[in-house]
């Protein structure tokens, strides 16, 4: 099963660990579905911190399971989200696209460390990088306290 998820414009295809932050991996991914004849594709999960490391909201299987107050949130058949109220930004999306797909953007705290990415890019630590492609790697991307790696182990 070859596993796809795109972060911004970047494709991370069959690797162990898309991004992973200070020794931390920030999104799980897993193929679900398929039993009893249900259809076949590619879930996520993931955890939303603010900067001081507050959880926001927790994603699991591509649906929001739990969302702090202050936040809003949405799940539907093939994408959630997650907004803040007062700013109306939204936090993070999660969205299923075809061939075992998944799409996510969003704002992600790390252990102290903030992820930004768009539909077009992810920016980290003064790195921006788009339209990458990254494949069959143990880690895809590596970020950590002055360090940066893509495509490590």
């Amino acid at each position: 099963m070859i596993k796809t998820i795109h972060l911004g414009s970047n494709i991370i295809t069959d690797c162990e660990a898309a991004l992973e932050v200070n020794k931390t991996e920030v999104f799980r991914l897993r193929q679900h579905g398929g039993v009893r004849g249900g259809r076949v594709h590619m879930v996520v999960d993931f955890d939303l911190r603010d900067e001081d490391g507050n959880r926001i909201a927790k994603i699991a299987k591509n649906r929001v399971v739990y969302c702090a107050d202050g936040y809003a949130y949405a799940t539907e058949r093939d994408h959630c989200f997650v907004q803040n109220v007062k700013t109306k930004e939204i936090v993070a999306k999660a969205e299923v696209l075809p061939d075992l797909t998944v799409k996510v953007i969003g704002t992600f705290w790390v252990n102290g460390y903030i992820v930004k990415i768009t539909e077009d890019e992810l920016i980290a630590g003064g790195i921006t990088m788009a339209g990458n492609s990254i494949a069959g790697c143990k880690k895809a991307i590596v970020l950590g306290p002055g360090s940066f790696a893509l495509g490590a182990g």
